[in-house]
């Protein structure tokens, strides 16, 4: 028996892997960087992109575009809208009666 930790082991990959996340990090870090002088960050320059190049979008449709869940994109409107940036609009579908 030995007293030696046992070693880690990983794939070849596994340092390729932790360089994309590192660098991907580093990216969302410049880019939020950048939004901070508009009082945004990527999440909230994102969405206002889409809106800017689709119109108005369901809550669903923004978190599917931005890849993130509808509630993490409705706090993300909420925000937004609470800032006066984006208002909230009713949808036309939420009127109909079934």
């Amino acid at each position: 028996m030995t007293d030696d930790p046992p070693k880690l082991t990983a794939g070849p990959w596994a340092p390729i892997e932790w360089s994309i996340m590192r660098a991907a990090r580093e990216i969302r870090r410049s880019f939020d960087t950048v939004f901070s002088d508009f009082g945004l960050n990527l999440s909230g320059a994102a969405l206002l992109a889409l809106i800017v190049e689709h119109g108005p979008l369901s809550q669903t449709k923004l978190g599917s575009s931005l890849q993130m869940g509808r509630a993490s994109a409705g706090a993300l409107v909420d925000d937004l809208e609470k800032r006066g940036i984006v208002r909230r609009q009713a949808s036309p579908s939420d009127n109909e009666s079934g």
